[in-house]
């Protein structure tokens, strides 16, 4: 063999290397991703999942409150609502009327495949 001709195979050889192990790391990081994801919750915020509609079904006018959010819903009105921070399974919401009294507490376990329906009147005690 010439030197060029070995120079070329080493060449052929590292370049098919690098993209064996340029594969093997994008599927190495798919299949983390989806494990942290299923493990802590949503990764990324345009997922459909991960997201509560609250309707108010009581005959008064209540907040709706989180670490992030206060939202206003008349009766009968309703809203969707997202964890307030990345990795949040479980959510408590404070729901208190227009005068600030809480009322109760709404703890809402999220879905990864579907956004969960809740209603205002489905709140409990606020401890433990």
């Amino acid at each position: 063999m010439t030197p060029n001709r070995t120079t070329t195979l080493r060449l052929q050889r590292r370049a098919v290397v690098a993209v064996v192990v340029a594969l093997a790391s994008v599927l190495a990081v798919g299949i983390i991703g989806a494990v942290l994801e299923n493990t802590f919750g949503p990764i990324d915020p345009t997922d459909p999942g991960w997201k509560v509609q609250i309707t108010n079904d009581l005959n008064i006018s209540i907040h709706v409150r989180n670490s992030a959010a206060d939202i206003a819903l008349a009766p009968g009105a309703k809203d969707i609502f997202v964890p307030p921070g990345p990795g949040q399974l479980n959510v408590t919401y404070v729901i208190a009327d227009d005068e600030g009294q809480t009322l109760g507490c709404l703890k809402v376990k999220l879905d990864k495949t579907r956004t969960v329906m809740a209603n205002a009147s489905q709140m409990g005690s606020c401890s433990g």
